[in-house]
């Protein structure tokens, strides 16, 4: 093979891989970012008043910002800042308990996804072993 032909193949995996990042972080991502978290916006969001701008995931975009900065380290102080979990997960295989809070609908995501949720999941002890957004 020429060199040419090799930098042309190069230069197509590297645009291609830039190309799959770019997707990943857009649907996986970016969703989930843009706001800072705001305990009394969570909190209304939980309540069914409408988010700015419409759209009915006023949560979506304070994950990130509530994962990454404000999420405390056991599960009475998550549900003291959050609220009652909208549902509760037992997994057994890994005595794991995960408190589900549902962060809306959001087109943005895609529209073959219909629901997204929060997942805080606690080590035995309750204190939180990981937090993640989903979507369904």
């Amino acid at each position: 093979m020429s060199r040419s032909l090799l930098g042309v193949i190069f230069f197509f995996i590297l645009m291609v891989s830039f190309a799959v990042a770019g997707f990943l972080y857009l649907q996986f991502r970016a969703p989930f970012s843009g706001d800072a978290f705001d305990a009394p916006r969570w909190r209304a969001a939980a309540a069914g008043q409408a988010a700015p701008g419409g759209k009915d995931c006023g949560r979506c975009t304070m994950v990130n910002d509530l994962v990454e900065k404000h999420l405390p380290g056991d599960r009475d102080a998550v549900r003291a800042l959050l609220g009652a979990p909208d549902k509760t997960d037992q997994k057994a295989r890994e005595e794991t308990r995960c408190d589900a809070f549902r962060l809306g609908l959001d087109l943005r995501l895609s529209a073959m996804w219909n629901e997204a949720w929060l997942y805080v999941c606690y080590a035995p002890t309750n204190a939180v072993k990981k937090a993640f957004p989903l979507v369904f």
